[in-house]
């Protein structure tokens, strides 16, 4: 039988930002109860009331944190750097993609260290590469289908460490600050502990500081939550 206690579990697991709120106790129980209510009721195909919910959120409060913990996951970030004169160029994957990407490595040897990232997914295939490598990749691609092009892009570096590989949601906080500031992120290249951004290059500044902004955040010994039984509905 489902019971509102299960239900509040499903609806925290789709909505980690209610988790977050119980986590830094910011919550106010009964402006939550009433936002999930109707979910509730649609799940349970009957209807309950705020105080049912508001019990079952107390009650199940601590259990709902061990399983479902939100505090970020913050790791020291080392290694940070931009590049710019960036571009990022899509073709309809074919057969001839990983002849056109050997052939461009050739002449990106050419060049003094230009940055060159190549995928290719069952239909799709990426190229973020320097702007001198550009006329170079539309010369050798061009029976190839474009999907797309965009320039005036940068790409902003940074090393995890090694321990980080196996941690669920390390990225998160990088792509949920870039959201909320409204960078917007052509690309995550992850290479093992290096994880790339492809951003405008008119966002280079801002997510800089975003990305020190995290590194210096994690340098800071982690707070300890209060128990829950301390917790006041506000």
């Amino acid at each position: 039988m489902i019971t509102i206690a299960h239900t509040i579990e499903k609806i925290i697991e789709a909505n980690p930002s209610y988790g977050e709120a119980l986590a830094l106790d910011i919550v106010n129980f009964s402006s939550l109860a009433r936002r999930i209510r109707p979910e509730i009721e649609e799940m349970l195909l009957e209807p309950v009331t705020e105080g049912a919910v508001v019990m079952a959120l107390r009650r199940h409060a601590d259990l709902l944190l061990k399983k479902f913990p939100v505090r970020e996951q913050l790791h020291h970030v080392r290694n940070i750097s931009v590049r710019s004169e960036i571009t990022e160029v899509a073709f309809v994957t074919s057969p001839h993609m990983s002849k056109i990407h050997q052939q461009l490595l050739k002449v990106a040897e050419q060049y003094d260290n230009p940055f060159f990232s190549f995928g290719q997914g069952t239909g799709e295939t990426t190229f973020d590469i320097s702007d001198v490598l550009v006329p170079h990749l539309l010369k050798l691609a061009a029976g190839e289908k474009k999907i797309a092009l965009f320039k005036n892009l940068a790409v902003i570096s940074a090393r995890l460490p090694l321990d980080t590989v196996t941690v669920p949601g390390v990225y998160f906080p990088f792509v949920r600050t870039f959201a909320w500031n409204k960078i917007n992120v052509y690309q995550i290249i992850s290479y093992f502990t290096e994880i790339n951004f492809v951003i405008d290059e008119k966002d280079i500044e801002r997510a800089f500081a975003i990305v020190k902004g995290l590194a210096k955040r994690a340098e800071k010994p982690a707070g300890t939550l209060r128990a829950v039984g301390a917790w006041k509905n506000v």
